[in-house]
């Protein structure tokens, strides 16, 4: 019954979707559609949404083996019917209200699945080590939590499942993954009520319908946002925690109760507080982050506040910034030598070899892996040079050959020649002299060898066995050879993000996009965003103002963002996003413009000539380190 219904909605979609509404019969070609729309199509979600796994995995499988044209016909059939459901939602009604829409949702789902299991498999497996680390993670939470928390595993989809497929396994769907992201639901979307939904059904066992169980149709800006949503509540969760065992304790206290409070002792912080010394930003964050890991990992939970020494600046998210832009010049400096920068490609990659591997440079890992995990936690964006690779082995996934291009590029072209070589005139033996011994050179210019098997350096590489040596050389590079490091890195990162939703709402790119921003800067968008406070976008000063931006070159324009922001990265969803604000700050004077990065708000002087703003203005972000400006 379930495939001869979708029989049906198939023969429909593509019979409706091959018409030309250009011939005399529009009429009835159009209102065949609106019928179909209206009548048909929802009475076949309404049935396809009550299925069974069973009659679920069927479907899947059935079409996954039809023609690309067929299942994209009904994918735009059921994306027209929800866009059409979403203009008719009545403005005061939530999105997740809908029943029609949460039927085509479902029905959209199992094309989806299909879709996945119909691509060509990418050829990533599942790191060895994966699932050790994180039942590492987990013991580590287990035994430094309060007992009232529990470790959550992120329900994984049961279609996934069946089929062994996720995200990151299929990279060439048979329908592109752009095809099932639905606008106007990313328009209309309340994503904090949908959020809440989540909550529940994840937290107390309740069946909400919400977007969030269906990542397929949300944009990456959706995404970023449901996350933000899901690490403000935990943080507010944890400094509630704190403030109500700081009650309890002082209140038990007070009683002549037995209590570990003391009046001597310091109370707990409902924040993660880390002080820190410019000169020793690395150091400081290090010891105080690794203390943190030890005793209180659940602190890491909190939000962060940041604190230089000697510095005004109260942390509403501006000096955060800062702290993330200093400490990762830093970590990436070559006199770390923790990684290796490509000219060629302009991406950084772990150092195979650093100066001293121990303990210490473990450490480092870790913390730069903590990084990345408090910077997603507290939704700051990063400027870090990681190639597209790094993002498929936190998902889990080990490194390929075709990830060689953006790690070791020369490596990747001279492997592609060994491949692509036609030994008719000469064999690859006597071309190229290869064996299973490669060698590589340390920072300080030593040559290391390492065999990829056994008596490799004894073993020639033959035609026959190329492409086996292909593939031992890239998992050495991007793999065995970086395995302590990674997963130091790694085993930071875990601890801070475990239970947050990111493995299942994001794909390697996408994750990309969140801990980097964008790549692509459309500045038309910071202009269109901006607001102004004593000022209106008619007046001379403004119009001056962006007469000087528009003459600035483009690293002078991400110093401006720096500026205002405390970041020159571009967030996920567009500089839009920003909302940026200038303010007037008095009449024209002596004074530079300066700023409030906490809020994105520019303090602009009413300047009355373009040459004295331009003057002020290039000034100002020539001398903008520290928080002791304003």
């Amino acid at each position: 019954m379930p495939s001869l219904l979708f029989g049906q909605l198939e023969t429909v979609s593509c019979r409706l979707q091959g018409r030309s509404f250009a011939k005399t019969a529009f009429e009835s070609v159009f209102g065949e559609r609106i019928l179909f729309l209206e009548r048909t199509l929802p009475a076949i979600c309404n049935l396809f949404s009550d299925l069974n796994q069973r009659d679920q995995e069927i479907i899947v499988e059935k079409l996954s083996v039809k023609p690309k044209t067929n299942l994209s016909a009904i994918v735009q059939n059921l994306q027209q019917f929800i866009t059409f459901r979403v203009f008719e939602n009545a403005p005061d009604k939530l999105l997740n209200d809908d029943l029609q829409i949460e039927s085509a949702l479902k029905t959209l789902r199992l094309v989806f699945f299909a879709s996945l299991v119909g691509g060509p498999l990418s050829r990533l497996r599942r790191s060895d080590s994966m699932q050790k680390l994180d039942n590492q993670i987990a013991d580590i939470l287990r035994g430094k939590l309060q007992t009232d928390q529990r470790i959550k595993n992120i329900q994984e989809d049961p279609l996934a499942k069946a089929f062994n497929v996720d995200w990151s396994i299929v990279e060439t769907p048979l329908i592109p993954y752009s095809d099932f992201i639905n606008p106007q639901i990313n328009k209309k979307l309340e994503i904090d009520k949908d959020y809440v939904n989540y909550k529940l059904n994840f937290e107390d066992g309740q069946k909400n319908f919400t977007m969030i169980s269906f990542p397929f149709i949300l944009e990456t800006a959706t995404k970023t946002m449901s996350m933000f949503y899901d690490n403000r509540v935990n943080q507010i969760r944890e400094r509630r925690r704190v403030l109500n065992r700081i009650r309890h304790d002082i209140e038990a206290y007070e009683n002549g109760e037995e209590t570990e409070f003391s009046p001597d002792e310091q109370l707990p912080s409902p924040y993660l507080i880390l002080r820190v010394r410019r000169e020793f930003i690395v150091e400081d964050a290090l010891f105080k982050l690794e203390l943190v890991a030890a005793e209180r990992p659940a602190d890491l939970r909190k939000q962060l506040c940041i604190e230089f020494q000697g510095e005004e600046g109260v942390d509403e998210g501006g000096v955060s910034k800062e702290f993330f832009r200093l400490i990762i010049e830093r970590v990436f400096s070559p006199d770390y030598g923790l990684f290796i920068f490509d000219d060629e490609t302009d991406y950084f990659w772990f150092n195979p070899y650093p100066p001293i591997f121990g303990s210490e440079e473990e450490k480092e890992y870790m913390l730069i892996g903590m990084l990345f995990g408090l910077a997603i936690y507290n939704n700051i964006t990063m400027d870090v040079h990681f190639p597209p690779v790094l993002f498929k082995k936190i998902l889990g996934f080990d490194g390929l050959f075709e990830d060689l291009e953006h790690t070791h590029p020369s490596i990747y072209r001279s492997l592609i020649t060994l491949l692509q070589y036609d030994s008719t005139e000469l064999s690859i033996e006597d071309c190229f002299c290869l064996t299973y011994e490669v060698s590589s050179k340390t920072v300080f210019g030593q040559t290391v060898n390492h065999s990829l098997i056994q008596y490799g350096a004894e073993i020639p590489i033959t035609e026959e066995n190329r492409s086996d040596f292909v593939f031992r050389y890239s998992d050495w590079l991007l793999n065995k050879s970086i395995k302590k490091q990674f997963n130091a890195f790694l085993r930071g990162f875990e601890l801070v993000t475990d239970e947050s939703p990111l493995k299942v709402l994001f794909r390697p790119q996408q994750l990309e996009h969140l801990v980097c921003g964008e790549r692509e800067y459309d500045w038309e968008k910071l202009r269109e965003g901006c607001r102004y406070e004593g000022f209106s976008e008619f007046d001379k000063t403004i119009r001056l103002f962006w007469e000087v931006f528009d003459a600035l070159s483009v690293e002078k324009r991400k110093k401006l963002l720096e500026f205002f922001t405390g970041s020159d990265r571009c967030p996920v969803g567009g500089l839009a996003k920003l909302k940026m604000t200038i303010t007037k700050n008095g009449p024209e004077s002596n004074r530079l413009p300066s700023a409030h990065t906490c809020f994105n708000i520019l303090l602009l002087p009413e300047y009355l000539t373009k040459e004295v703003l331009e003057e002020r203005l290039l000034k100002a972000l020539d001398n903008s380190i520290g928080f002791g400006m304003i």
